[in-house]
């Protein structure tokens, strides 16, 4: 799987936790990085797990997890701040 991918993939999965946890209208990215840690071929299947570790009222922290179903292997974790913007 392309890099830009797994990006992608971790970016929606913590800007999720982040909206779902909190009272926001909308969470964009402010920053994010990504560990790739194993390669991801076409045939297996991968499972992203979000977290979020703070909620706070103007900007969130989330991880994610991406791991392949079939051996439960880490293949790539990502960290990010959210900004938390309110209706008006």
């Amino acid at each position: 799987m392309h890099g830009g991918m797994i990006c992608a993939i971790l970016d929606v999965t913590m800007g999720c936790a982040a909206y779902v946890f909190s009272q926001a209208y909308f969470t964009p990215t402010i920053q994010m990085s990504v560990n790739f840690v194993k390669e991801i071929t076409s045939d297996e299947v991968l499972l992203v797990e979000g977290i979020l570790d703070h909620a706070g009222s103007r900007m969130a922290q989330a991880r994610a997890i991406a791991r392949l179903q079939c051996t439960n292997e880490v293949a790539a974790t990502g960290n990010g701040s959210y900004a938390m913007n309110h209706k008006k």
